[in-house]
């Protein structure tokens, strides 16, 4: 066995018998059961060597003991401990023997340790979720909520170093395995891979239920993800993936399995992280760190920068919806909400798409290098988030058309859903033609009307004879009754909307309102020279951007997780998309691979090097075991060099200023950010 010793050093603590801890069915002794009895698996034992695993099994009888003490400070340090020795535990494990043929459905999950491994981490997540359950302690009385937050402040540094690799875990490859792994399935004869998804998700999922249970559920807003996930965009949205694909087991092997499966909670929780993904896009969340801080330029210059900042930050979150392949579960999750978490999706989404900036160059870009920059890639992050839409649009589009049916708009719908038309993928148009007609069946004020017309637009809509049917949703006819001045109206809203991705599709929408403002009563005309089917020109491809700047101007928050993944030194990337390797692998023509994404490429290949174009074999690449420390050491000196910044959940926790993250929220106050 390979012996590692975690650091901090043994403790020795007396071996206490079960029957002397009251379980009672709470979560935190669970927890602590489970991570000792996994610790003991000869597969733990073989990926983490046995003095390590004998080290877990004493933090686990920590718990134990202090379980039996009337101190909730105790407590609080034992499951601090476990906790932190569980999420490090991937620094002490090597990759699992690639000749054991149990892992060999592995080979392309991303993640190299075996199942038990992740769920011990999990486990040990799981203990810290359980320490807000009331009468907990001996006594029956509770644990302080402040030592709670400090458990939690150490837990979040330590979850920052698991960080790339439950990356890869979860989003670096597409694989089968992970598809499967969405739906509910049976804890009890899973396979390894189906173990190892459900335990990667269940990282994030109790570490989001356990600042969720000592904030309160309702207070997990937008502001707290983005405090906990360190200002790093792709880490809260990873986050938020465990947590919004974790399903509910159709069964469990036994009392304590089925107690750590998923949170109690679950459903209402994955409400909660949607809501909160949703308002990534808002200024409060972008400049949050100004705005706790009070800092930031003044005069002309703070405007321009920050319009390139809140440009800046919404792009990198386009982008990482894309790589985390998050869409799905954000629509999926949108379904189970009412119509205002489905207009917070689409109003999340035409935030991310930036269509303004296709139309002409925002002056604050000939400002700087770095600011013209972050416009073109602004761009570029969009058309990749248009692909990923693509596979959901059906989905998407059908959640959308549900919304009128609930008797109201919610603010901001229409506009919303003008720009996902014009400048994202194409919709279908039977959706667009029922959001058309339960949208008109509604009391509409003259402005409503124009984000009517660029929605038929966006889906090759053009106005239908009122006497012929209604293949454009009635809007035509609609059209025909405003009065000439609200026509007029609508005509000028819509005419900036011209230049957006599909905005030609407007000119015969256009027709007919100038013809109702000119006095016409009749859109027959109009719609006689009108194409139901309107023609779209060729949608341009955005530019690639110029060579970019230095990253410290670029990402100036310096986000954990994305510095990590793309900021590696040149031997420690893979070969084939430039991320730090933590699982690397050499093919016999010298180049470095990451194992999971090779895995993929050669699936996808039939068995030929994606670079050489000659046949490779996963077998014929070993794996580079002096690499992987190497990625290991370069983490924890990355970790070292960044100035720590203790998350404030407490005061993130204060900002939220609705009743509920389902609920309409305040505007923020965007005087003191532009």
């Amino acid at each position: 066995h390979r012996q590692h010793q975690p650091a901090g050093g043994p403790v020795h603590v007396p071996c206490l018998p079960m029957a002397m801890v009251d379980r009672s069915r709470r979560l935190t002794p669970l927890a602590a059961e489970r991570a000792e009895r996994l610790s003991s698996l000869p597969e733990t034992l073989a990926a983490v060597g046995e003095v390590t695993a004998q080290h877990l099994q004493v933090r686990a009888r920590s718990v134990y003991f202090a379980l039996g003490d009337a101190s909730g400070s105790a407590l609080a340090h034992a499951v601090r401990d476990l906790a932190r020795d569980c999420a490090t535990l991937h620094e002490w494990a090597e990759p699992a023997d690639e000749a054991e043929a149990e892992f060999a459905e592995m080979d392309s999950s991303g993640w190299s340790y075996g199942p038990a491994v992740a769920e011990v981490v999990a486990a040990g997540i799981a203990a810290v979720a359980g320490l807000m359950e009331q009468g907990l302690l001996a006594d029956g009385g509770s644990v302080e909520p402040a030592l709670v937050m400090e458990v939690l402040e150490d837990l979040g540094r330590n979850l920052d170093a698991l960080a790339p690799n439950l990356f890869n875990g979860l989003c670096r490859v597409d694989s089968d395995v992970m598809q499967q792994a969405i739906f509910p399935g049976s804890c009890q004869g899973a396979s390894p891979a189906e173990r190892l998804q459900r335990a990667l998700q269940g990282v994030c999922a109790w570490a989001l239920a356990a600042v969720g249970r000592a904030l309160g559920l309702e207070r997990l807003s937008p502001e707290v993800l983005w405090e906990w996930a360190s200002h790093d965009t792709l880490w809260a949205l990873l986050l938020a993936k465990g947590v919004l694909t974790l399903r509910r087991p159709a069964a469990a092997s036994g009392a304590v399995d089925a107690a750590l499966a998923t949170p109690a909670e679950l459903e209402d929780l994955q409400d909660v992280v949607a809501g909160a993904v949703f308002g990534l896009a808002t200024p409060s969340v972008a400049f949050a760190k100004e705005l706790e801080e009070g800092t930031g330029k003044e005069g002309d210059e703070a405007i321009w920068a920050r319009q390139a900042a809140f440009v800046r930050h919404k792009a990198q979150l386009a982008s990482d919806v894309a790589i985390t392949g998050l869409v799905g579960q954000l629509v999926e999750a949108a379904g189970r909400g009412g119509a205002g978490l489905r207009a917070r999706l689409a109003a999340f989404l035409a935030a991310l798409l930036q269509p303004e900036l296709a139309v002409a160059e925002p002056e604050w870009t000939w400002k700087s290098f770095t600011a013209k920059y972050t416009a073109a890639m602004a761009r570029v992050n969009a058309r990749d988030l248009c692909s990923a839409l693509t596979m959901h649009i059906r989905e998407l589009w059908a959640l959308l058309a549900e919304v009128p049916r609930e008797g109201s708009l919610p603010r901001g719908f229409l506009s919303d859903t003008a720009a996902l038309a014009l400048a994202g993928p194409t919709p279908p148009a039977a959706a667009v033609a029922a959001l058309l007609q339960g949208c008109l069946a509604l009391a509409l004020e003259p402005p409503a009307f124009a984000a009517l017309c660029a929605v038929a637009a966006g889906a090759s809509l053009g106005p239908s004879d009122p006497a012929a049917g209604t293949g454009d949703g009635g809007l035509a006819a609609a059209l025909g009754r405003l009065p000439p001045a609200a026509a007029a109206a609508a005509a000028q809203r819509c005419s900036p909307w011209r230049g957006w991705a599909r905005g030609a599709g407007l000119e015969p929408w256009l027709a007919v309102l100038e013809s109702i403002a000119s006095g016409s009563r009749s859109v027959e005309p109009c719609c006689a020279q009108a194409d139901q089917s309107v023609p779209q020109p060729a949608q341009p491809q955005p530019e690639l951007p110029p060579e970019p700047p230095p990253q410290e101007a670029v990402d100036p928050q310096g986000s954990p997780l994305r510095s990590l993944l793309g900021d590696a030194p040149p031997e420690l990337r893979c070969a084939l998309d430039g991320r730090l390797v933590v699982d690397p692998v050499r093919s016999p023509h010298g180049h470095l691979f990451e194992r999971s994404v090779l895995a993929q490429r050669l699936a996808i290949s039939g068995g030929f090097c994606p670079l050489t174009g000659h046949p490779l074999a996963l077998a014929d690449c070993p794996r580079e075991p002096a690499l992987r420390r190497r990625a290991v050491q370069w983490i924890r000196e990355k970790r070292a060099a960044r100035p720590e910044r203790p998350r404030s959940l407490a005061a993130a926790a204060a900002e939220v200023s609705a009743p509920g993250i389902l609920g309409d929220a305040e505007e923020p106050n965007y005087d003191r950010l532009f």
